[in-house]
């Protein structure tokens, strides 16, 4: 299957992966679109875009909002999300590279960078609706939409609750220990309370090292 895009006419640094894989990137146009295409809209586009307008007004052409699609890419993996207000990347980084010992794991992460090995059976990535996700932390963010803790709380409440089989999350964060929590629950950290805690820890120039009891 061929894979192509379009964009502004601006470099951007998530091209490069593109351009190396040979995928041809556009200026936008109303005739890159055609009959017979799957087409995936970018959450920053609608339909005063001349793309957009078309895909969603032309028979034959099956469109989807990134979320959209995302959303059903991920019902053909093992599915572990990460949430939180700091730490998302960095933690999906980790887990991807994790899971890769026991079974092709896939990513993505919120700056588009991602990889999908042939025949992953993980994905790892940042939010969605999955099997398994991971709550990092819960820090007041995003104030021009939630309008106080309490709500921002919430949200998090919410997606956990959203989780098919079990959530990760620091033990050691009070926010997090607030929810109200149905889905299974595994915490971590350094507190005798938590499920899977770190002691004896130690960080130098070569790397962390600690004990973990679970």
């Amino acid at each position: 299957e061929t894979v192509t895009g379009s964009d502004i006419e601006k470099y951007i640094f998530t091209q490069q992966p593109l351009e190396a894989r040979k995928i041809k990137i556009t200026p936008f146009d109303a005739d890159n679109i055609q009959p017979g295409m799957n087409v995936i809209i970018g959450n920053a586009f609608d339909e005063s875009n001349c793309e957009v307008a078309k895909a969603l007004h032309t028979e034959g052409v099956n469109s989807y909002y990134y979320h959209e699609y995302l959303g059903q890419l991920v019902e053909r993996y093992t599915t572990i999300s990460v949430a939180g207000t700091h730490g998302k990347t960095t933690t999906t980084g980790m887990l991807s590279h994790m899971m890769s010992a026991l079974n092709k794991t896939g990513y993505l992460i919120g700056d588009g960078t991602g990889e999908m090995p042939k025949d992953s059976h993980y994905f790892a990535l940042e939010s969605c609706d999955p099997d398994y996700a991971i709550i990092t932390n819960i820090d007041l963010d995003h104030i021009d939409y939630y309008k106080d803790l309490e709500d921002y709380k919430s949200a998090f409440e919410a997606f956990a609750n959203q989780v098919k089989k079990a959530v990760v999350v620091c033990g050691d964060d009070e926010n997090i220990r607030s929810l109200s929590i149905k889905t299974p629950i595994l915490t971590y950290g350094f507190n005798d309370c938590d499920d899977v805690q770190a002691v004896n820890f130690q960080e130098d120039e070569h790397g962390m090292r600690f004990d973990l009891y679970y």
